[in-house]
């Protein structure tokens, strides 16, 4: 899966991320490969939360019909 997100959204959630985690107090060693790895699973997850919620809405529309 292709991150479609603009370049300066992106180091600013791997900003974040690191900030979270401690930066720059703590040593992060994260690379952004890794961190585009993250966020690919994350968009993932969130994704298929959504279609199941979809299809649950759906669902419960149809019984009520």
């Amino acid at each position: 899966m292709a991150l479609v997100i603009d370049e300066a959204e992106k180091q600013k959630v791997f900003r974040q991320v690191r900030h979270r985690l401690g930066a720059p107090i703590r040593k992060i060693e994260l690379s952004d490969e890794q961190l585009c790895t993250l966020l690919e699973i994350a968009i993932e997850d969130h994704s298929a939360y959504i279609n199941e919620w979809l299809i649950e809405r759906s669902e419960e529309h149809t019984s009520e019909l």
